[in-house]
């Protein structure tokens, strides 16, 4: 009803938790099946009967929250919009990229020109994002400077010259910190699905050597199946859960290179003459084009570098336990090979 009450279409959440709830009562309701033509109870009987109506129930939902709900009547995009898919799209059809799969196919029946193309999402748009970024850059700009009123001073013909000598930058102010803010959730979403990927990357070879030990010894033929799904799931939510980091990213990337480029465009609109002497027309093409589109690759490569070294560490504990003391000497051989590579890269 939240989620209703405000206009939203489709929930993660309720998806995933009616998912739970229809895979931990399989078992159940398997056994409430099995056990039906036993002789039970009164009370057993009545338990057996509520549970065949409830499972069901649960199942149904959890089907119904498959597909998305009727979108708002009110939206900020006009009617005569081209809106992308995503925006009313469900949250599976959303996770798994299904809303793109229209256009996919009609590239294969034809060329695809401009007027097949929707149009970006509203918090896409440059009009969404740069009013953003410039409040954000103000107030960081002010936290880092202080801030300080005009001074006037007056002159003899009567007239005031205002300064505004105390507002010059004491330091150099940092544009990551806007960046981040500005769009921190799904960055943090990002983050979370690369952490997700590289648990159930490590995961997997754990799996591979309980079936290993399975198919060596003797032991019940669920368990062997239940390893080989296991095996099968882990690898395809490593998949989706690391291309959901990489889309994430990639998004930002753009949305931090749309916000820097119009950033750099409005100052060099507002510059004065004698600034302009010192910067060139390619510096600020170069700030536009080359420096911007840093920022976006950047962008991609963010939660390697806090989830790198993790790895590594998780890697390595597993070798230990794997190989013993020889796991030095591999350790030994790539710190050798780092810095030979990136004198040969160089």
């Amino acid at each position: 009803m939240w989620d209703k009450v405000r206009g939203l279409h489709t929930s993660g959440v309720l998806f995933v938790f009616w998912l739970l709830m229809s895979i931990a009562g399989a078992a159940q309701f398997r056994t409430e099946i099995i056990s039906a033509d036993i002789p039970n109870s009164e009370e057993n009987s009545f338990r057996y009967v509520l549970y065949m109506i409830y499972y069901p129930v649960v199942v149904v939902m959890m089907v119904l929250n498959v597909f998305a709900d009727r979108p708002p009547r009110y939206t900020y995009y006009s009617k005569y919009e081209k809106i992308c898919p995503e925006v009313t799209s469900s949250f599976v059809t959303q996770t798994f990229v299904g809303w793109f799969d229209g256009l996919i196919w009609q590239g294969f029946r034809k060329t695809l020109t401009s007027a097949d193309l929707w149009n970006p999402k509203l918090e896409d748009t440059s009009a969404y994002l740069v009013p953003r970024f410039e409040n954000l850059w103000k107030k960081n700009f002010a936290k880092a400077n202080g801030t300080a009123e005009p001074t006037r001073k007056g002159i003899p013909n009567g007239t005031h010259h205002i300064s505004n000598s105390k507002n010059k930058p004491k330091k150099p102010v940092s544009i990551l910190g806007p960046m981040v803010r500005m769009l921190w959730i799904p960055i943090l979403i990002a983050g979370l699905a690369k952490f997700i990927a590289d648990a159930l990357e490590f995961i997997n070879p754990q799996i591979l050597n309980l079936l290993i030990r399975y198919v060596a010894g003797k032991d019940y033929m669920w368990k062997g199946f239940f390893y080989a799904v296991s095996m099968f799931l882990s690898a395809e939510l490593y998949t989706l859960f690391l291309n959901k980091m990489a889309m994430n990213m990639f998004i930002v990337g753009i949305n931090w290179r749309t916000a820097i480029m119009a950033a750099v465009y409005k100052k060099a609109l507002r510059i004065s003459p004698a600034a302009r002497k010192e910067s060139t027309v390619g510096e600020v093409v170069n700030l536009m084009a080359v420096d911007a589109q840093r920022c976006a690759d950047f962008a991609q490569y963010i939660h390697y570098i806090w989830t790198a070294p993790i790895s590594i560490c998780v890697a390595l504990y597993f070798l230990w336990n794997l190989l013993g003391i020889s796991t030095l000497a591999g350790l030994a051989v790539m710190l050798i090979v780092m810095p030979i590579n990136s004198v040969i890269a160089n």
